[in-house]
């Protein structure tokens, strides 16, 4: 991709995602709120639409501000997945083509903002400031934080089939 169109492409893909996950989870919070209390099955689930949505409108407002989009998506990614999941049990199969489509964009997102060659590429570490940086070298980060190439192999190790990892990686 050409790199000076990568960052804000990738903002608008944030943006556009975080925004319409947020309207339609509120449009379904909403009509689950109103129409409570409905006879039978529909009436049923309303406690489970209107948990998974009121999680759903919380980890869209994380996934949009910028400190918090890590989480946010992953927050999404999960909310997204226990959504599959329902929808397959109940074989509503209008909803998974949607909800594939949300998961992959947020989970480009988060690639994209993992990878440390990205011009989107945001490093969240806090840096010590003058007075606390003198005990540690600069070459060293402090203990308990990953390098931004370790957090996005631990990634990839998730998220890879165990045949495709080195033989190192095996557990």
């Amino acid at each position: 991709m050409n790199q000076p169109l990568k960052r804000p492409a990738m903002a608008f893909l944030r943006w556009s995602v975080g925004l319409v996950v947020l309207w339609q989870s509120y449009q379904t919070f909403h009509m689950a709120y109103t129409k409570g209390h409905a006879p039978g099955h529909a009436g049923a689930l309303t406690g489970v639409r209107l948990v998974l949505s009121g999680s759903e409108i919380v980890a869209a407002i994380l996934f949009l501000a910028p400190s918090s989009t890590a989480l946010g998506g992953y927050l999404l990614l999960l909310i997204f997945g226990l959504a599959l999941a329902l929808h397959t049990l109940h074989s509503d199969i209008a909803g998974l083509a949607v909800l594939i489509v949300y998961g992959a964009a947020v989970l480009v997102t988060l690639v994209d903002r993992a990878d440390p060659t990205s011009p989107s590429f945001s490093d969240t570490r806090s840096l010590p400031s003058a007075g606390a940086a003198s005990s540690l070298s600069p070459s060293r980060p402090p203990l308990g934080h990953f390098s931004s190439t370790r957090r996005f192999k631990i990634f990839r190790l998730a998220f890879e089939p165990a045949s495709c990892l080195p033989p190192e990686a095996s557990f």
